[in-house]
């Protein structure tokens, strides 16, 4: 059985917008999940009183 056998009459075109859109999609969404599992959830840290800085009194 030969799976790459091409159907009578199947006439050959060239790949639409929709093909190069979805993979553009794809690859856009697994990038941001990425980027999202990456940075974590935001943590506030608390303030830190520097006695030393250079603030006016």
């Amino acid at each position: 059985m030969n799976w790459f056998n091409i159907l009578p009459g199947f006439q050959k075109s060239a790949a639409g917008m929709e093909w190069l859109l979805w993979t553009l999609v794809l690859t856009l969404a697994i990038g941001c999940a990425i980027v999202m599992l990456m940075k974590g959830p935001a943590y506030v840290a608390d303030a830190y009183e520097m006695n030393d800085s250079d603030k006016p009194a």
